[in-house]
């Protein structure tokens, strides 16, 4: 199903945005 393809590419994304954000955070 491409929705749920699209759906956790998307969760993925915005996991590795946090972390960035984080590491950001933490300087």
């Amino acid at each position: 199903i491409p929705y749920l393809k699209a759906n956790g590419r998307l969760l993925f994304l915005r996991e590795e945005i946090d972390e960035m954000l984080r590491k950001q955070t933490t300087e």
